[in-house]
């Protein structure tokens, strides 16, 4: 009796472990499925496939503050190029390009390769778009002031709210 009743338990004793190695073939399946979409998560959010160029700068005339306008020029196909307009303060070491653009940038625009950035007083600047065709559509952020810095726009829309 002991050797029947020993046998009966094999076979549910193999079911189970069958079990056992459906269960981890599946866990391995998501384990494997959740290592690529994490993977896919850390790549898409870390890298900004977009280069930074200062494309002109201008210095206040009390030498506190640096005007600049940037370019982030984007490989994306259906991507186009943004133009920020940022201040520094020339006492203080600069970040990198991409951190100030995103920082509080004074204007932020498609086609604005062709603004002028001209200072009019130690606080006042103008910022020029002569000929360029930006329309309302095109600017995405455009601000009146930054610290004690007023900033007049010439030939920039005010963008759609």
């Amino acid at each position: 009796m002991v050797g029947v009743s020993a046998g009966l338990q094999q076979p549910a004793l193999w079911k189970y472990s069958m079990l056992n190695v459906v269960n981890l073939i599946r866990h391995a399946k998501l384990s494997w499925f959740l290592f690529v979409a994490l993977l896919s998560l850390v790549i898409v959010s870390g890298c900004d496939s977009a280069d930074y160029k200062i494309i002109t700068s201008t210095e206040s005339p009390n030498g506190e503050f640096s005007a600049l306008l940037i370019q982030r020029r984007a490989h994306g196909p259906l991507s186009s190029d943004v133009y920020y307009v940022v201040l520094t303060d020339t006492r203080q070491s600069m970040p990198t390009l991409s951190k100030l653009v995103h920082d509080k940038p004074l204007l932020v625009v498609t086609h604005g390769q062709d603004l002028t950035l001209q200072w009019s007083g130690a606080n006042s600047i103008k910022v020029t778009c002569a000929n360029c065709g930006i329309k309302k559509l095109d600017v995405m952020e455009r601000n009146e002031r930054w610290r004690s810095v007023e900033i007049t726009y010439l030939g920039i829309p005010i963008p759609k709210q």
